[in-house]
């Protein structure tokens, strides 16, 4: 008996769900766009700062009580950052787009795709 149909057509679920796209956090800094009228920095809940060893949800942007939530995180060199959903319109981000925020420091770095 031969095998040789059945494989592939055993793998093609895999395959596919290989093709789905996933949301992962990727560093690169060069699709970066600047955001506008962020904070100095932003916020945790309790008012201080975020720390530094990881990104915390929500921050808060301590001039208008504006509300971020973490999308996704990752490490970049000894430092971690964070892409938070926005209100649209706040901060120049739009639909489909995320804010990305330094979690040690809480300044906003940029604006990434989501």
């Amino acid at each position: 008996m031969r095998c040789t149909h059945i494989i592939p057509a055993l793998l093609l679920p895999f395959l596919a769900a290989a093709c789905v796209s996933t949301s992962t956090f990727t560093p690169d800094a060069a699709n970066l766009r600047m955001a506008q009228d962020a904070p100095t920095q932003f916020v945790t809940e309790d008012g201080g700062p975020p720390p530094e060893d990881s990104c915390r949800s929500p921050l808060i942007d301590p001039r208008d009580q504006t509300r971020l939530r973490l999308v996704r995180s990752g490490a970049v060199g000894a430092t971690h950052q964070g892409d938070y959903e926005v209100p649209e319109g706040r901060y120049g981000v739009r639909t489909g787009e995320l804010l990305r925020v330094d979690c040690s420091t809480g300044q906003a770095l940029g604006i990434v795709a989501g």
